[in-house]
């Protein structure tokens, strides 16, 4: 794999609190004494939200694997064009407000988005949850400093998922996700408490032929140009000179089979194998059918059913199905 030029970005970032110091009863003292408490309650009101966010594949469900297991918010190489969900979850009921911020710095490498605009409410809809609350609102912010959504709660919210907001990998580099938490300080404007960065890194697409998968197709691609040495940018040989060295060789054949039979888009992964809208019995007994088949190759996969596409009908590939039991494909 490309070796990656990281940022160690990620990780909870401690919050100061700062020592109340000296007696003196002087109104002005006095005042700061009560700023700082109530600093210190606003904080300890973030520890006790329970906000968090964690990073999954386009399906939503699947987690993102870690770099390192030992090093939190850093998360393993991604294609450009890989698309990927940020989960907001709240372990605590009651009314919490949040923002996903991409800043400046990194607009060209990843972008956020949200989901189903609702024109009556002026807010993206389908990017909250129930358990959010009756009246949770996903708002879209933007300024010349950061890009991203604001995410408030209700005081009817639950503990549970809130909201969920879709990432994509843009461009070939370093690309940081903020995730901050708002704190109420009338009469001024509400703080900003970081509670974590979601960090990435980009690599160029192995999906030469961007249907999605990186399969038989794209190795045609690669074989086409094999041996090539006047590959040059932006094109780079439609992409298959993976180091950019200007030749096409065997180091590329290698960083391109790192990625073999991986998708930058879940979604393009259905569940409803017979195509009635409804993930039900009859999808099921598709699977059924298909059952410890080992020779699933793309773009077929066994009627669609080898859904993590690794060769196979397991286990794993009945979880993923189980996950959108008796969801529809049309609203």
């Amino acid at each position: 794999m490309i070796p990656s030029e990281r940022t160690n970005s990620g990780g909870l970032r401690c919050r100061s609190l700062f020592p109340i110091v000296g007696r003196s009863c002087r109104r002005g003292r006095l005042m700061k004494i009560q700023g700082v408490l109530i600093l210190v309650l606003s904080v300890a009101s973030v520890a006790e939200a329970g906000l968090s966010a964690r990073v999954c594949l386009a399906d939503g469900v699947t987690p993102l694997a870690l770099a390192d297991p030992n090093v939190p918010h850093v998360y393993r190489d991604i294609m450009v064009g890989t698309k990927l969900t940020i989960i907001v979850s709240s372990d605590s009921d009651g009314s919490f407000d949040s923002c996903l911020f991409i800043t400046e710095e990194y607009r060209n490498q990843g972008v956020l988005s949200a989901r189903d605009y609702n024109e009556a409410t002026g807010d993206w809809s389908g990017s909250r949850f129930e358990a959010a609350g009756e009246y949770a609102n996903v708002y879209e912010h933007a300024d010349a400093v950061r890009g991203g959504f604001d995410l408030y709660g209700h005081r009817t919210a639950v503990a549970g998922d809130w909201f969920i907001i879709d990432y994509q990998a843009t461009g070939v580099g370093d690309c940081g996700v903020e995730f901050y938490q708002y704190v109420d300080d009338r009469p001024h404007p509400p703080k900003m408490y970081e509670i974590c960065t979601q960090s990435f890194f980009h690599i160029p697409t192995r999906d030469f032929s961007g249907d999605t998968q990186v399969d038989s197709g794209d190795l045609a691609v690669l074989a086409a140009h094999w041996l090539r040495t006047n590959c040059v940018e932006p094109d780079w040989c439609r992409g298959t000179d993976l180091d950019m060295n200007g030749a096409l060789n065997a180091k590329d054949f290698t960083l391109f089979a790192d990625y073999w039979l991986q998708t930058t888009d879940f979604h393009a992964r259905t569940r409803d194998f017979n195509a009635d809208t409804r993930v039900d019995s009859g999808d099921l007994a598709i699977l059924a059918l298909r059952w410890q088949g080992t020779n699933c190759v793309g773009p077929e996969w066994c009627q669609g059913t080898d859904l993590d596409a690794d060769g196979k009908v397991a286990a794993d590939d009945l979880m993923l199905f189980a996950d959108y039991w008796l969801q529809t494909t049309e609203k």
